[in-house]
Order: C-alpha cells, then sequence, then structure tokens
C-alpha cells in the first residue's frame, strides 16, 4: 500500500484505540442507533482510503484470484514432479482412467498454475526466501492458522485451497490427498534447514486496514507506571516502548525527572526537568525545592495510553514558622464506631485500629474556631503501617458542612514511622473564611493500627509565591507529551515567568538539530531561538532525544545555552498580565496555566525520524471530515472528537443497548506514512464500551480503551 497513515484513536470515558490510515482520504462510518436512526455522536471510529473502495473481503478474493493467475515456470517445475509423481501413486487409477480429459485441462492446468503457483511458489520462498506468497494465499483465503502453525502445514493447506478452488468436485478428495502426501514428503527436509526463518515470518495481512490492524496489537498494552521503591514511594517510574522515565516525588530529595533512559538503561537525562516560577522581583523559585511530597494519580489508563499526574508540588522551600497553634487531640470526640474498633489518646496521641471501609475522626463545636489569616497551613504528625493516602477535610464559617471539595489529599509513607505533613490551607474554597471543623481520614487495611500527633495549625512565612504544579504525563505505547499545569488556589500577580530548565552535560552530546525560520540547523550560533519549532540531540552510545513545541504556540519559547560545559535548554512562558486568578470553584482549571512540549526517544544515531515526527506535530492533520471534530490537542497529543452521552438512568431504566455514533473522514498532507490518535468524549459521563467498524460498518478487531477519570478536578 502506498500513502499510508497510522491511525491511533483513544476513548476516554471516552475511549481509546489505535490504527494506520491511507494518506489522501480516509473515511469510516459507525453503526446505526438501534431506534433505526443514525446518531450524529459516536464512540466509534476508523479511516479508509478513497482510492479502495472495496471491502476486506473482495480484497481477499481479488488478492487469491491475483495470486493463482501469477504462475512462475521454474515454480512450477520444482513442485510439477512431486504432485504428478503422487498423483500416478496415489490417485493415478482415479485421474488417469475417469477424469483424464477434465483432470488434463483442470488438474493440470490447476496444478501447474494455481498449485504450481500457490504451493511451487510457497514452497520456493518458504525455502529459498520467506513464504510471502504462501501467507498470502493464506490469509486471502482465510486458513488464518496456516501462519501459527509449521511450513508443512501452512504448504498443505494452501495446495488444498488451491486446488479445491480450481477442481471439480469429483477430485478434491484424490488430489488433495496425493499432494499433501507428495507434499510432505519433499519439503520436509528441506524445512529443517528453512523452518527457523519460515517460523518468524508474520501474516502480511492485505486490505486498507490491515497496516492499522498490525500496529494496533502491536503497540497495545505498551505503557506501565509503579512505584519503583516498594513503601517508601518516594519515587514514580513511567515506561512505554521507546523509554523508561523516574520522577521523585519526596520533598527535600530532588522532586524532578530522576532518569529518562532507553529500553536498554542508556541515560538520556539525568537529575533535571526542574520547573520553575520567576517573579518580576526577578527572584525564581523551583519545584525541586518543595516542602511538600508530591502525590501521583493515574487518571486514565488503558490499551494505549495512562494520563499520568504528578500533583500539588509547591515552590516553597522550608519555611519559617512565625507562629502555631496546637490542636488538643482531646477535642477529636467523634469518630466513624463501624470503621474503628479503639480509640483513644496516648501521652497527646490518638491511636486507633480500623476495622471497616471509612475510617475517620472529627472536631468541632465552641473549642474550634481558627483564622485563616493568622493561620495558611496544618501540619500534622502520623504513623501509617498500610495506608499511603490521607484527607483532612474542613468546615468553615460559610460552608458549614464536610464535602470533597472542602477536602485535600495527601501521601503519607507506610514504613510504620512517624513523619510530618504539611497541609497549605489555600487549597480549601472559602480558605478565608474561619475554619469551625476538622475530619481527618486515614486507613485501610482491617486491623490497621493508626498514631496521629502533634496536629497544629501554623503560619509559614516564604518569599516564594503559593503556587502548585501539577506535571502530566500523557504516555502512550510510542510517545510521550508533557503538560506542566500551574494552580495558584488564592491567585497571584507579579509573575515574570514560568518554565521548565533541562540539563545535558556537553560530553554527552556528538551532535544537534534543530529548525528555526523555517530552516534546519546543526549549529548552536545559528538557531534563532525567537523562532524554534523543534530541537534534537544526538546523546553519545544512548540514541536521539529532543523537544518538540507545539503548533499552537501557546507554549511560550525555546532557548538553548552552553555554559560551563552544559547544554542548558529553557522553555518559558509567560501568563497574560502576570496573573494567575484563583480557580472559580472546586475543579475549576479555566484560570490555570498550561504549557508544555513533546519529548521524543529513540535508540537510533539519526536524526531522520526525529525530524518525521517534529514535523508530524508541528504540522497536525487539517483534513479532517466530522461533525464531532474539535481540534488537535496539541499538549496531549490526540486529535479530539466530542460525541453524544447520557447519565446513568436512561441506559439503565429505559434507553438500553443505545449506541452513539460518529462519521470521520481523514485526509493525510502528503505520502508520508503517520500515526495518529483519536480522543472521542462523552458530553456526559456513562461510557460503558466502545467498537470500531469500516467504512461498510463491519467489525475490525482493534482493542480499544474506554475508561473513566478519578480526577477531582475537571479534566481541561
Amino acid at each position: 500500500m502506498k500513502n499510508k497513515i497510522s491511525f491511533i484513536s483513544m476513548l476516554l470515558a471516552i475511549s481509546m484505540l489505535i490504527g494506520v490510515l491511507a494518506s489522501c482520504s480516509s473515511e469510516a462510518q459507525s453503526p446505526e442507533s438501534t431506534d433505526g436512526t443514525t446518531s450524529n455522536s459516536t464512540a466509534t471510529e476508523q479511516i479508509t482510503e478513497n482510492t479502495e473502495d472495496s471491502s476486506l473481503t473482495s480484497s481477499e478474493e481479488t488478492t487469491t484470484a491475483g495470486v493463482a493467475e501469477s504462475a512462475s515456470e521454474s515454480s512450477a517445475e520444482s513442485v510439477e514432479s512431486s504432485v504428478e509423481s503422487s498423483t500416478e501413486t496415489s490417485t493415478g487409477a482415479s485421474i488417469e482412467t475417469s477424469t483424464e480429459t477434465s483432470i488434463d485441462t483442470s488438474v493440470e492446468t490447476t496444478v501447474e498454475t494455481s498449485v504450481d503457483t500457490s504451493v511451487d511458489t510457497s514452497v520456493d520462498t518458504s525455502v529459498d526466501t520467506s513464504v510471502d506468497t504462501s501467507v498470502d494465499t493464506s490469509v486471502e483465503t482465510s486458513v488464518d492458522t496456516s501462519i501459527e502453525t509449521s511450513v508443512e502445514t501452512t504448504i498443505e493447506t494452501s495446495v488444498e485451497t488451491s486446488i479445491e478452488t480450481s477442481a471439480d468436485t469429483s477430485i478434491e478428495t484424490s488430489v488433495e490427498t496425493s499432494v499433501e502426501t507428495s507434499l510432505e514428503t519433499s519439503v520436509e527436509t528441506t524445512v529443517e534447514t528453512t523452518g527457523e526463518t519460515t517460523a518468524e515470518t508474520e501474516a502480511a495481512l492485505e486490505g486498507i486496514y490491515a497496516d492499522t490492524l498490525i500496529y494496533a496489537n502491536d503497540i497495545k498494552n505498551g505503557v506501565q507506571a509503579y512505584y519503583p521503591d516498594g513503601v517508601a514511594r518516594d519515587d514514580y517510574v513511567i515506561e512505554n516502548l521507546n523509554m523508561t522515565a523516574e520522577f521523585g516525588l519526596a520533598a527535600g530529595e530532588n522532586p524532578q525527572l530522576t532518569y529518562l533512559n532507553n529500553k536498554n538503561g542508556g541515560s538520556y537525562l539525568e537529575n533535571t526537568m526542574d520547573v520553575f516560577v520567576r517573579m518580576k522581583d526577578g527572584n525564581t523559585f523551583y519545584a525541586s525545592d518543595s516542602s511538600i511530597d508530591a502525590r501521583t494519580n493515574t487518571y486514565r489508563i488503558g490499551y494505549y495510553y495512562y494520563d499520568v499526574r504528578i500533583l500539588n508540588q509547591s515552590f516553597y522551600s522550608s519555611a519559617t514558622i512565625l507562629k502555631e497553634l496546637s490542636m488538643d487531640p482531646k477535642l477529636f470526640k467523634h469518630y466513624n464506631n463501624k470503621s474503628i474498633s479503639m480509640f483513644g489518646e496516648k501521652k497527646g496521641t490518638i491511636v486507633y485500629r480500623v476495622s471497616g471501609s471509612d475510617p475517620y475522626f472529627s472536631c468541632s463545636g465552641n473549642d474550634i474556631n481558627v483564622s485563616t489569616e493568622e493561620y495558611n497551613a496544618l501540619q500534622v504528625t502520623v504513623k501509617s503501617t498500610f495506608a499511603t493516602e490521607a484527607q483532612v477535610f474542613f468546615q468553615t464559617e460559610k460552608n458549614p458542612k464536610f464535602s470533597a471539595d472542602q477536602s485535600i489529599v495527601f501521601n503519607v509513607k507506610n514504613d510504620g514511622e512517624f513523619h510530618t505533613y504539611t497541609i497549605m490551607l489555600d487549597e480549601i474554597p472559602e480558605s478565608e473564611s474561619n475554619i469551625i471543623a476538622y475530619r481527618f481520614d486515614l486507613g485501610k487495611m482491617n486491623g490497621e493500627v493508626i498514631e496521629v500527633k502533634d496536629m497544629k495549625m501554623v503560619k509559614l512565612d516564604s518569599d516564594a509565591p503559593y503556587i502548585l504544579l501539577d506535571r502530566t504525563l500523557h504516555t502512550y505505547s510510542d510517545k510521550l507529551h508533557q503538560e506542566l499545569h500551574f494552580v495558584a488556589p488564592s491567585g497571584q500577580d507579579n509573575i515574570d515567568a514560568l518554565g521548565m530548565i533541562t540539563e545535558i552535560p556537553e560530553e554527552k552530546v556528538e551532535k544537534i538539530i534543530a529548525k528555526s525560520n523555517g530552516n534546519i540547523q546543526t549549529e548552536l550560533d545559528e538557531i534563532d531561538f525567537s523562532s524554534i519549532e523543534y530541537i534534537g540531540f544526538d546523546i553519545k552510545d544512548v540514541g536521539i532525544f529532543g523537544y518538540i513545541m507545539p503548533y499552537d504556540n501557546a507554549s511560550g519559547s525555546l532557548s538553548v545555552t552552553l555554559e560551563n560545559g552544559v547544554y542548558k535548554i529553557i522553555q518559558e512562558a509567560s501568563p497574560e498580565n502576570g496573573e494567575i486568578r484563583s480557580p472559580k470553584e472546586a475543579g475549576d482549571t479555566s484560570n490555570d496555566f498550561f504549557m508544555g512540549q513533546r519529548i521524543y526517544t529513540d535508540d537510533s544515531h539519526e536524526f531522520d525520524q526525529f525530524l518525521a515526527e517534529a514535523e508530524f506535530e508541528r504540522n497536525p492533520l487539517d483534513g479532517i471530515a466530522s461533525n464531532t471534530y474539535v481540534k488537535y490537542e496539541a499538549l496531549r497529543g490526540a486529535y479530539l472528537f466530542e460525541i453524544g452521552g447520557t447519565s446513568f438512568n436512561p441506559p439503565f431504566f429505559s434507553s438500553w443497548n443505545k449506541h452513539y455514533s460518529t462519521d470521520i473522514v481523514v485526509r493525510n498532507r502528503n505520502d508520508a506514512t503517520r500515526k495518529i490518535y483519536i480522543r472521542t468524549t462523552t458530553t456526559s459521563g456513562c461510557l460503558e464500551s466502545a467498537a470500531l467498524l469500516n467504512h461498510e460498518g463491519l467489525y475490525l478487531p482493534i482493542p480499544l480503551e474506554v475508561s473513566k477519570t478519578s480526577a477531582r478536578r475537571k479534566s481541561p
């Protein structure tokens, strides 16, 4: 197939899928809803090529016929003798006596044309090369098992299929048997020598969806995310088929990128990708100095894509405590007796045993009235042996009830030692209102004993702005996009720039490449950083690493300097009017600031693939026709479609088996093969499953990802 484009789609509560598209023009059709009308929205997508209108079935028939007519004389001779001698031995009487004319005309033609082409070429190909014709014939005639079995079985099946298709019914059995016998004998010896090559041969699928089917199944489940250090949970690792990246989480222990490696362990980067806030007075603050442990959450997880978040890093270093107010443990008189079997206070420490799924204790009343103007943080020291996450709920004078919106979640270590955690009160809505009640939730396993001590309100003093960083890693099986999300819970002005700095020792770099002013540069002093689109580095003994800036130019500028033997790559952007406003409501992100880039890696030492991917990223497809298409999401790296949806009750009680669908036509820009991801979201919750259909409404065997977000904040 010429002009190919890879098509990868996701439906994330949405669903995700993947595939390979034909360029020029590609189409997808989706099923009609059960009421007989075609819905305007869908959970299915597919792309086809306008120049190839036939279905998969007709394509098979055409291909099979083509194989049968393309006989090779030299191939025919080698099989002719074995087939003829076998025919004389096994079916001589039947063929020579009863069907002389028929067989001479039909069978000889079949053997020499169909069998010789199909079988002899398959013998020659499997022995001398790599079973192309045998595989094609087997696949195109729906004999899938021939690919997975031995060469002997493949040849037998190919012969059977060819003869059954071309010979008279009366001779099917006899000719099948004789050809099988003779080929088994004549090919077996050869297979012993060439079987290893033949066994490794994969199915050469044909048709406009062949590349999509193969690629989608090759890269499924290519992403992993996990804690590498067990109970400590000080680091978090993200992997795909190209790279492994580890990020630090613990406050005071370098919470930034620990390493970015290729799949062989070679390191592109180490201890870098630090995020910063620079104020207009010239002071710069770094997330690596965060006094708060970062926490992680994977919002979406599936076949081809993980939405991994590293959350709540601050730009505070160790702040000075100006004043504090200790909370007497005796004030916490209320607890959930259905989930706590023992509750008590011992030498100033609250001790309880978990016995259910929702252990918590709380305090309220006239003893609790804390001014958030006087205190801006809660510090608590706890010991956990199993649970890794805690949650604190607050009631304020303006919002006198416990709710998820009035709470803060934070990670805890479960190593059985006491650790102190700082929770900034600015994270809660109505934080300017006095606090009148607390509720503390910690504990997961029945029998677990939790100890809580030294709870106090504090006033922290720091020159650092109160901005929180959420680092999102949009991790696909074959690529990685990073999104930096800045949140100012109480609003923040006087910001000069937000950004990220990456450092690479000069000694690790073999060569560089960049594009600016529409031209390619290979020398640092040639690059115009006011117009740079991407930059790549050939890292010695590792491979290619690079940054590709989003095409919408909404993520600021990129600059590179060489200082004291270190390349410093700085990406920075400035919020409008130097300000990040506080969220409008809990979960709202419209006032937050976002920037990012695509992080490219491969293990070659040539820039060809990097340049191709950079051009795809900088020039997303504009030939997409669908009434549900929204845009290319540059920070996420996917094409976004929005379709209809439903709340929980209608499909549960009345509108059963309702299908929402969309038709998508995609045209490639040129002949270059490209892979694309499609993200389809529903207008309201409750997407339970999805399927991909071809342009004729037939199901395609491509796994899809359907997932729901567990985010507290609404996704941007």
